[in-house]
């Protein structure tokens, strides 16, 4: 299964830096797509990359602590089968 934190810290030390979702090695990863947004629902950050992390910051401005959602679409192959997922939920991000 995949690990998406439920916390992270952008302050710059080069630990917990950025929103990363890990897969497993595994995993096959065929399409992907992560959205952030608001409390409003103001999206800040999308990347078809599942390398391409989220580093807390929207235009280059650093965003301040609070909580954050996100909508990742996967579709991957593993070693059951191959699935597509939509995967919801909130991150707080701590400065």
């Amino acid at each position: 299964t995949y690990y998406i934190p439920n916390a992270f810290s952008p302050n710059g030390d080069g630990i917990n830096d950025q929103l990363n979702v890990n897969f497993p090695p595994e995993m096959q990863i065929i399409d992907f797509e992560i959205s952030v947004f608001d409390r409003w629902g103001n999206m800040l950050f999308q990347s078809a990359d599942p390398q391409n992390a989220w580093n807390g910051q929207y235009r280059a401005q650093q965003l301040p602590t609070g909580v954050y959602v996100y909508s990742i679409e996967v579709e991957y192959i593993d070693d059951r089968k191959q699935d597509r997922e939509v995967i919801t939920g909130d991150v707080l991000l701590v400065r």
